[in-house]
Formats: C-alpha cells, structure tokens, sequence
C-alpha cells in the first residue's frame, strides 16, 4: 500500500503518518496538480549527510517515488523534499515529513537466489493486477 501525500490548498508542507519500521518497499504516492512534468524527490532521515534521490514522472498530478529501505530502518522521521529540477537551478517546492512508527526488528531471513526472489515479485505483482481489474469489473486473461 502506497503512503499517500496531499497538500491541501496553500500547504506546502505536510506531515503523514502510517509509514511502519522495517516496511521495507514502501512507495510516496504524492498528489499536488501544481507539480510540473518532471520532478525529483529527495529523502533523508538524521544523520545522513546525503539524501537519496529519485527522479520522478508526474501523470495528471500525482507522482510515485520508492521510499528508501534504509530511510524505513531508521526510527526518526523521514524528511522528502520535492524538487522542481530546470536547466540551470532547483527549487524545493514541497517538504513531506513522514514519522516512523518504531516496532520491534525482525529476525534476518535466509537469503533467497535472485531468480526465485524474481518470480515471487512477479507472482505478486500480477495477483495484485488481477485482484484489481476484478474489482473494477473488468475481465482477467491469462
């Protein structure tokens, strides 16, 4: 599920909550129709000196970015930055700020091959297509 940021009117900054601790994969969906074509999303927690940049598509106003992994095994919050990038200059137009819900860490998993790892992410994403297209009437091909 996708963490969702709205600015309402006037608002350049806001504050959403429900981003767990070790939720690993995690995606900002952000909603402003203000937003021009192209924008950059920039995440960091404390005490990173760099923040972790994603360059991002804006489609009929909103914009998806990955959420860094090592950002959501951080308990202090998650600052984004959304950054109109032009030719010769940036400017930070919207600032997320994303508190951690601290929870306990969970054991290490064994590590599993790429090409299996692969295949489940692919299962998955395509359950998740039809689970959709089901709920939208529409009709599932194989």
């Amino acid at each position: 599920m996708n963490i969702i940021a709205a600015f309402p009117d006037g608002f350049d900054q806001v504050t959403i909550n429900g981003l767990h601790q070790w939720d690993w994969g995690r995606q900002l969906e952000i909603h402003d129709a203000s937003l021009p074509a192209v924008v950059e999303v920039h995440f960091a927690c404390q005490g990173m000196t760099d923040a972790v940049v994603r360059s991002c598509a804006v489609v009929d106003g909103v914009t998806t970015a990955a959420i860094p992994d090592v950002c959501i095994a951080q308990t202090t919050p998650i600052v984004a930055w959304v950054v109109e990038v032009g030719e010769t200059s940036s400017e930070t137009i919207r600032t997320i700020t994303l508190p951690i819900i601290a929870r306990t860490r969970p054991e290490p998993s064994a590590t599993i091959p790429t090409s299996i790892s692969d295949r489940y992410t692919e299962a998955i994403a395509a359950m998740n297509t039809a689970v959709e297209q089901i709920e939208n009437g529409g009709i599932v091909s194989a």
